[in-house]
């Protein structure tokens, strides 16, 4: 039996989702989350906006002020677990196992 290792990156799995659907958002600095608000926090954010040291649960207001151009998206749960959803039956479909 032939085995192959797959390496699914996940870590910036709803940018991905978002620019995949907007293709003007590539190499852009993006967060996901809850934007720019005093309590908005940032859920995960582009290898590009982590270059400037924005990272998962910062600040929304402290991520905008680090970086400027930053451009924040809503969370869109129903999007990212469609997608989700279609990634993992692929992964069935062809028996990739997980562990």
């Amino acid at each position: 039996m032939n085995s192959r290792i797959l390496c699914l990156d996940m870590d910036a799995f709803y940018v991905s989702v978002e620019q995949s659907f907007k293709p003007y958002l590539y190499n852009k600095p993006i967060a996901v989350g809850g934007g720019e608000s005093d309590r908005g926090v940032v859920c995960t954010c582009s290898y590009e906006a982590r270059r400037y040291g924005i990272y998962s649960g910062m600040s929304g207001v402290i991520a905008k002020s680090i970086c400027p151009d930053l451009i924040f998206l809503p969370v869109n749960h129903y999007k990212y677990t469609d997608i989700s959803n279609k990634l993992f039956n692929i992964c069935k479909f062809y028996k990739i196992n997980f562990f």
